[in-house]
């Protein structure tokens, strides 16, 4: 163990390992809230691409902020795939995010004395 001389007692290096784990466990909890952090700040920024979209629709635009055909006036089915893509995509970023928020509970747990998260 790092830290902890050859000929040391055991309670050092019981000491030393709880330690390393304790450490362990706050870099990993680092990473998750870095992650649920990028999570929170793509569902903001989606949040103005669907205000536009509304706002659009509210004032008389009916395709929200889609492209009309200018032959016939059509909506362009490219637009409203783009729309359904851009939803997907949030709700699969939101259910990563809420995997984000359970593993940091975990880790949360875990430091606390290894208690089971509620949750699960």
């Amino acid at each position: 163990i790092e830290g902890a001389a050859v000929d040391c007692p055991s309670s050092e290096i019981l000491k030393r390992q709880d330690e390393l784990r304790m450490e362990r466990l706050r870099m990993e909890a680092e990473v998750e809230a870095w992650a649920l952090s990028s999570c929170w700040d793509v569902k903001c920024a989606s949040e103005q691409y669907f205000t536009f979209e509304t706002v659009a629709a509210e004032n008389g635009n009916e395709g929200g902020g889609k492209l009309r055909d200018r032959d016939n006036g059509a909506l362009t089915a490219a637009s409203t795939v783009e729309e359904v893509e851009a939803a997907r995509c949030l709700a699969e970023l939101i259910e990563f995010a809420i995997l984000r928020l359970m593993r940091l509970g975990d880790l949360a747990l875990m430091e606390q004395g290894g208690a089971l998260n509620p949750i699960r």
